[in-house]
């Protein structure tokens, strides 16, 4: 294996902008749109993905001095993806070496795994851009003007595909749950593949999810949560993170789910997000 292959998910000139944070993690921007086809978009869609990234990284509960590097890209698919651009080995579990995305490894040790070039990518379909998302005018406050019925939210998808550029991601066979060899992603770790749906199985996910019961992963897409025909005690179909459909005119956010899952890949969270919120 390359172990530079990314971890797979569900991924004018450049232009880059940093912006000023008192987090530890951090975020730059730049775009390989090499017309300007569409530099009308940048400045919307850098400043949601910042806006995005900081809601995550706040809840990190790390010192690291990152700056994780994102590489905007376009293309005909019907949606967008996200993975982060490398992998680093984390350690060997029941003799299967496990790995985490760079931009994970990043944030929890503020070593950059792949030097100068980008630590992920984001590649918008051209016409979900043009025709579905919904840009706030107020992506840092949220809650101020309501998303229109007719169009689903931007700052709510980069939240969703940041979440897989981090940890939603991994290398199994989304119908067999079979790994491709012997290695494995820190999500692949605590994917129970013996019943369908899978599961999710990780020890904070579990004790977070409040029903006693592993989390359920979306039938063919497994790095996603739920279904739309929910398990007993389900409650996901609202989640950031929920794998079936996005609900047009809804903000989405984070749950405490979805950071437990963060939690049990490597990624430690403040015990405050947990309790009192964050």
């Amino acid at each position: 294996m390359n172990l530079k292959t990314r971890l797979l998910c569900c991924v004018v000139g450049v232009l880059a902008w940093a912006p000023t944070a008192s987090a530890a993690v951090s975020f730059t921007v730049q775009f390989d749109d090499p017309a300007g086809t569409y530099s009308a978009y940048y400045s919307a869609i850098r400043s949601h993905l910042i806006a995005a990234g900081n809601d995550w990284a706040r809840r990190f509960d790390t010192t690291a001095n990152a700056s994780i590097n994102l590489i905007v890209r376009f293309d005909g698919r019907p949606t967008m993806a996200a993975s982060s651009l490398s992998s680093s080995y984390v350690s060997t579990v029941n003799g299967i070496p496990m790995y985490e995305q760079g931009a994970a490894y990043e944030a929890r040790t503020g070593i950059d795994p792949n030097g100068t070039t980008p630590d992920a990518e984001v590649i918008i379909g051209t016409s979900h851009l043009q025709n579905e998302l919904w840009f706030d005018p107020s992506p840092t406050t949220r809650n101020t003007t309501p998303v229109p019925s007719n169009k689903t939210d931007a700052y709510s998808n980069f939240v969703h595909e940041l979440a897989h550029a981090f940890v939603f991601a991994g290398w199994r066979n989304p119908t067999t749950g079979a790994l491709p060899g012997n290695y494995m992603s820190t999500f692949d770790r605590y994917m129970n593949v013996s019943t369908s749906p899978f599961y999710f199985v990780g020890p904070y996910a579990q004790s977070s999810y409040g029903y006693g019961q592993a989390v359920p992963l979306t039938i063919g897409n497994p790095t996603h949560l739920g279904n739309s025909s929910p398990q007993p005690g389900s409650n996901l179909n609202t989640d950031v993170m929920f794998g079936p459909t996005v609900y047009r005119g809804y903000r989405y956010y984070i749950s405490k789910t979805d950071m437990a899952v963060f939690q049990d890949c490597g990624i430690p969270i403040k015990a405050a997000c947990f309790t009192t919120g964050c």
